[in-house]
């Protein structure tokens, strides 16, 4: 989420108050993605650490995806 290209949020703490908390989507994972990297964590535990060791991060936030909170911005603004 972001309010303007160099404005990201990158937490949820850093929703402005003003917003309303709508809902919460829980993260599914449907497809071929899914069974793919399934395969690729399994096959990268095999190699060693310091070849995986980078890797490993982006593969966690990929295969155990967060869920999304949706927000609601009040018509008048939030300022």
């Amino acid at each position: 989420m972001s309010w303007a290209r160099d404005e990201p949020l990158r937490d949820i703490s850093q929703v402005p108050p003003s917003s309303t908390g709508e809902r919460v989507l829980q993260p599914s994972a449907y497809g071929l993605g899914r069974l793919l990297l399934r395969h690729f964590a399994a096959f990268a535990a095999l190699l060693p650490a310091t070849l995986t060791a980078p890797v490993w991060p982006a593969l966690a936030s990929l295969t155990q995806p967060r869920p999304a909170y949706l927000y609601r911005v009040p018509a008048q603004g939030c300022g």
